[in-house]
């Protein structure tokens, strides 16, 4: 799924997989909170309300917002590893906050703008 980079069939459970691999991606340490049950399932839950209430059941669509947040974040985290230290995405963060949610959106808007635009 991750290698091919076809997330059409991931259920909530990998979306939290996904995110624990970006995780070490970001920040090069585990989401150690993860390594809890409870904080799966909890994790779980969140990505599973996040896909259906934003993403009308799409996976593929969730992951695409998920890998525009880590590259956004691999970006500042690069600028000043040091901001590292003083936030970092969790999976909290990741899938039950709507600024972030909201930033992709916005983004996303401006890029079919922006090629509108070009077309024309």
């Amino acid at each position: 799924m991750l290698k091919e980079q076809d997330f059409s069939d991931a259920m909530p459970g990998h979306l939290v997989a996904l995110f624990a691999r970006m995780h070490e991606q970001m920040y090069g340490v585990e989401a150690i909170e993860l390594r809890q049950e409870s904080e799966r399932g909890n994790a779980r839950m969140a990505a599973a309300k996040m896909l259906r209430e934003h993403f009308d059941n799409e996976p593929h669509a969730m992951a695409g917002y998920m890998i525009w947040i880590v590259n956004r974040e691999m970006k500042r985290v690069a600028a000043d590893p040091m901001k590292a230290a003083k936030f970092r995405i969790t999976w909290r963060f990741m899938f039950s906050n709507t600024k972030l949610l909201g930033d992709f959106l916005v983004a996303q808007r401006a890029v079919a703008v922006k090629k509108r635009r070009v077309v024309k």
